[in-house]
């Protein structure tokens, strides 16, 4: 688990280590959702919708390995910009909780 700071404009960088052994790329589509009362962050497959029952929002990742976390999502889980948040890996599947 890696601790990370929620910019203030909405961004958290993800873990190098993460995103290379996902093998995210610049301008990856990612799959944002909340699941559990977490935020989930998965690549995003376009061939995957006929087998999908919901999609997240979808955002790209930029060159420094940062996502944009759609703010509706933030206010649901209390996490405000500046805010230290947990990053973790399961699987295929980066979650993102509030620190306590």
């Amino acid at each position: 688990m890696k601790e990370r700071k929620m910019d203030y404009l909405r961004r958290v960088a993800i873990p190098k280590e993460f995103s290379r052994k996902l093998k995210f790329v610049e301008r990856q589509q990612l799959d944002i959702t909340i699941q559990y009362g977490k935020i989930h962050i998965k690549k995003f497959e376009e061939g995957d919708l006929e087998k999908r029952p919901y999609v997240g929002i979808v955002r790209n990742i930029d060159n420094l390995t940062r996502v944009t976390i759609p703010v509706e999502y933030l206010r649901l889980l209390c996490i405000r910009p500046g805010d230290t948040v947990n990053i973790e890996l399961e699987g295929e599947v980066i979650k993102i909780s509030k620190k306590i």
